[in-house]
Order: structure tokens, then C-alpha cells, then sequence
């Protein structure tokens, strides 16, 4: 594992969903603001239109000497500045959220980012798994009708 960098590592990409494990240890301060989930990269993504994502949980650790820093999840807007945030974690914290939390961007490009300011010896681990919403025709082989979650 590299210090100082958001490391990506995609467990599961199939036709309904995708996980996703985001790491980054923090060796001394750290700054940093990256796309870490390109949507329309994705498996079965139509990559000219926007493809979009539902959160569907989160398993998370964090951890700042003395709580100072923050990591903050968010979905990509093609507005520069609209970034939506999806959670901001600003102590010592572990846990797991799950919801139905659907992007909520203005003018969304449909990715995931991540944005931290983080003392040394910091670290944050994420394992986030995602629905591809394909209620936009932006998904090949499955369809996903996002009122009543039902998939055909």
C-alpha cells in the first residue's frame, strides 16, 4: 500500500451492481481531491451517456490523531463546484450505513470522488457497494425500475 495515495480496488462489477474498496494512509499531511468510481467505465455501461449510481451501503473506518482532518465521499457533478457531498467524516469513527441513496448532484457525471485533508498517521478504508440505475437506458443486460426496485 502507497502512503499519500487514494488506492481503488473493485471487488465485484456484475450486470446489477458493483463494490468497491477504497483505501489511503496518510504518512504525513495529506491533501487530496480525486475521482476514484468512473461510472460509465463501469461493466455493462453505455460510456457516452450518463450512467448512474445508487448507494446502496457503506462499510467504513476512519481514523485522525485527535480528530483533525475529514474524508469526504461525494458524486461528481460536471458543474465545476456542485460536487453533492454523500458523507463527510471528520473523526475517529468505524461503521456500517445502508440506504437507498440515489445521486443527488446538479448536472451529475454519475462518479464517486473522494476529498480529504488528513494529519500523519491518519488512515480511511471504505468498502461501497452500488446499484446501477438504469432507469436512463445507461446499463446493457438488466433493468432496474428505481420505485419499486424491482430488476427484469
Amino acid at each position: 500500500m502507497a502512503f499519500n495515495a487514494i488506492e481503488t480496488q473493485k471487488l465485484v462489477d456484475d450486470y446489477k451492481t458493483v463494490t468497491y474498496k477504497i483505501t489511503g494512509i496518510a504518512n504525513s499531511a495529506w491533501t487530496a481531491n480525486s475521482t476514484v468510481i468512473t461510472a460509465n467505465t463501469l461493466n455493462f455501461a453505455n460510456s457516452s451517456v450518463y450512467c448512474p449510481l445508487i448507494l446502496l451501503k457503506v462499510q467504513y473506518s476512519v481514523d485522525t490523531p485527535q480528530n483533525n482532518g475529514y474524508v469526504r465521499l461525494h458524486w461528481v457533478s460536471n458543474t465545476a463546484g456542485a460536487n453533492q457531498a454523500i458523507f463527510n467524516f471528520g473523526t475517529s469513527d468505524d461503521g456500517v450505513f445502508e440506504a437507498w441513496m440515489p445521486n443527488n448532484a446538479s448536472n451529475p457525471s454519475g462518479d464517486i470522488g473522494v476529498a480529504l485533508s488528513m494529519p500523519a498517521n491518519s488512515i480511511f478504508n471504505f468498502v461501497m457497494t452500488f446499484l446501477k440505475d438504469n432507469s436512463t437506458g445507461a446499463w446493457a443486460n438488466g433493468y432496474i425500475d428505481t420505485t419499486s426496485g424491482t430488476y427484469y
